[in-house]
């Protein structure tokens, strides 16, 4: 990190790391996690609807399980499963932003899923070299929307949390990293949901994104 100067401020690229969600942001999950769901729901005869699966866009294990009355161990098994069943495929952008970031920006995860499956979809996609720290909420003491998740990335980077931005694209992550107050790059087809974002884009590699990201700032260093 800087050296604190006389007035202390420092002129410094920004963000100095880039804190990414997994599910929906860098990976294309959805269908992994519709499996699982529904995979846990047919052996009791249930089946999840769109607007249930919109609802928990987001969300971890144990609250997904909450939300549809499944024990969570049971749902974690089947995501497994499912995350295991065929390789992963990238959002649009993925991988041409976390390369573009990554010769001067710190980069991690803060992920409300599984810290091994994450690590497994970061394989699948080849990124997984590019991450300095990878984070799971089951790790960070609480999930999404609390704000424990992005503190401890933005800690295991060895940075404040104003140093860094977090890239989303749901309600809960936006809520989660504006809590530990992290800018955030909300990225979505759509501007629903979008919330407090300080950005919005439809894409990982959209030009707006890009332009954000190469401002530069004055920060405290004290």
């Amino acid at each position: 990190m800087s050296n604190p100067t006389a007035d202390n401020t420092t002129k410094s690229a920004w963000p100095r790391a880039a804190i990414f969600d997994f599910d929906g942001t860098l990976a294309d999950t959805t269908s992994r996690w519709a499996a699982a769901y529904q995979g846990c729901l047919g052996r009791r005869g249930r089946t999840i609807d769109e607007p249930t699966l919109r609802a928990l866009a987001g969300a971890s294990v144990p609250d997904a399980a909450r939300a549809l009355d499944i024990p969570p161990d049971e749902l974690a098994a089947a995501l497994a499963g499912a995350f295991r069943a065929q390789p992963l495929t990238e959002m649009p952008g993925a991988t041409v932003l976390v390369r573009a970031l990554s010769p001067h920006t710190r980069l991690a995860i803060a992920s409300n899923g599984p810290a091994a499956l994450v690590r497994l979809g970061l394989d699948q996609l080849g990124l997984r070299p590019y991450f300095d720290a990878i984070v799971s909420a089951e790790d960070a003491g609480a999930f999404k929307p609390a704000p424990d998740v992005y503190l401890h990335a933005a800690a295991e980077v060895g940075l404040r949390p104003w140093e860094c931005v977090a890239i989303e694209d749901s309600a809960v992550g936006i809520q989660a990293a504006k809590g530990a107050g992290l800018p955030v790059i909300y990225i979505s087809a759509s501007a629903h949901d979008q919330g407090a974002a300080d950005l919005h884009a439809p894409q990982l590699d959209d030009t707006k994104v890009m332009c954000y990201l190469s401002a530069k700032v004055t920060v405290p260093t004290g």
